[in-house]
């Protein structure tokens, strides 16, 4: 599950996590924030569900890498440790379009609100 750095209500009652984004991530880190920020948005999350996120920033570069790891279709692998304590990949899931759908990107330095 992904904690956001906040969460709005819209007036229509939906709950917006927001993760302001200051660095690239890279690897298994990126497939950890994509994975878990899409967990955060299931069923599953029970309690914790949201039903949407934004992610803001920038630099535009950032954003773009986001947009594209985020993207329907792209794979998001998820990991584990082997017996030696390293990562390895343990599976690769497609992100679907209606997840997808639900992430939205912000640049506080062109965008306005």
């Amino acid at each position: 599950m992904k904690c956001p750095d906040f969460v709005f209500e819209t007036p229509e009652g939906r709950k917006v996590g927001v993760e302001v984004e200051l660095s690239a991530k890279f690897g298994r880190r990126l497939d950890e924030f994509v994975g878990d920020t899409l967990n955060t948005l299931s069923d599953e999350a029970g309690f914790h569900q949201l039903d949407g996120f934004l992610i803001v920033s920038d630099i535009a570069a950032l954003l773009e890498r986001y947009k594209l790891a985020f993207a329907a279709g792209n794979l998001l692998r998820t990991w584990k440790k082997d017996q030696r304590g390293h990562w390895r990949v343990k599976s690769e899931l497609a992100v679907r379009a209606d997840q997808a759908r639900l992430i939205r990107y912000l640049s506080y330095k062109t965008d306005r609100l």
